[in-house]
């Protein structure tokens, strides 16, 4: 590989494999984003779980700053009386897509219905880590609360 600077030309020799299909890739110039990530998961996963958890982490400060807006911190009765899993998935949807992406991979393998068991645990355990950042961000847990305690739960144990 040669590369030109203003100052003058410098030439190495790549022999690392992954490092070969990085260059590979850049030199064709399609897809070279998606092919460096592929390459960088087959060889180091571990930059990208890092990287990954980087984004999830700015992701959920901002969600969880104080008069963000975020929909679990409001607790108002209105807010209470008016619950929806579709506004709270949309609200994670444009303000904390990693965060979401990352708990769908782990819950399942296509993207869920909306009535469907699958999509309410991902939202719900995207809650439960939230309201462990931030003791504000509690909405869910009152909802949850409040129909156990007034006869939500029919099953005994």
């Amino acid at each position: 590989v040669s590369l030109n600077y203003p100052s003058g030309k410098k030439t190495a020799l790549i022999q690392n494999d992954t490092h070969q299909k990085i260059y590979k890739a850049l030199i064709r110039g399609t897809n070279v984003d998606s092919a460096i990530v592929e390459a960088l998961c087959q060889s180091n996963p571990a930059c990208i779980i890092t990287g990954a958890a980087k984004i999830v982490k700015l992701e959920s400060v901002k969600v969880c700053k104080r008069g963000s807006g975020c929909p679990l911190q409001k607790k108002d009765y209105s807010d209470f009386f008016n619950f929806s899993w579709d506004h709270l998935h949309e609200y994670f949807r444009h303000h904390c897509p990693a965060l979401l992406s990352i708990i769908s991979a782990t819950v399942c393998d296509l993207t869920p219905q909306v009535s469907s068991k699958s999509y309410q645990h991902i939202i719900l355990t995207a809650c439960i880590g939230l309201h462990g950042r931030s003791q504000e961000m509690s909405l869910v847990q009152f909802v949850v609360d409040f129909m156990l305690k007034h006869g939500g739960c029919t099953e005994r144990i």
